[in-house]
C-alpha cells in the first residue's frame, strides 16, 4: 500500500465522496476529485487535486468549485488557507483535506 493509498483510505471512511478521474490528470500523474459536503448540507464543494509523480514533495494543483451554497464558501480565502496550512510533505493530501473540512 502506498502513502497516497493509505491517505485516501482514511478519507473514504469520512463523509466525502471520492472519484478517481484519470482523464483530467497531467501526463505524469492523476487527478483525484473529492466532493466535500457540510454537515448541515447547506454547502457542497468539489475539489480536484492534480497529483503528479513527485507527490508528496511538490505542490499539488488544486481546483475548487462550489456546487451548492455559493454564498457559504469563500473559495479564495480557502485557497489561501490551503497554501498556508497544507504544505508539501508526508500526509500532504490528508492535511489539505483536513484544512478544507475545518473551513
Amino acid at each position: 500500500e502506498t502513502i497516497l493509498e493509505s491517505q485516501v483510505a482514511v478519507h473514504e471512511q469520512s463523509q466525502m465522496m471520492i472519484i478517481a478521474d484519470a482523464d483530467d490528470a497531467s501526463q505524469s500523474g492523476f487527478a483525484l476529485t473529492i466532493d466535500f459536503t457540510s454537515k448541515s448540507m447547506a454547502a457542497k464543494l468539489r475539489v480536484c487535486f492534480d497529483i503528479n509523480d513527485s507527490y508528496p514533495f511538490s505542490p499539488m494543483d488544486v481546483c475548487m468549485d462550489t456546487i451548492i451554497g455559493h454564498d457559504c464558501v469563500d473559495v479564495d480565502a480557502l485557497g489561501r488557507q490551503l497554501m498556508k496550512n497544507a504544505t508539501p510533505g508526508f500526509a500532504y493530501l490528508s492535511r489539505a483535506c483536513d484544512v478544507i473540512v475545518a473551513y
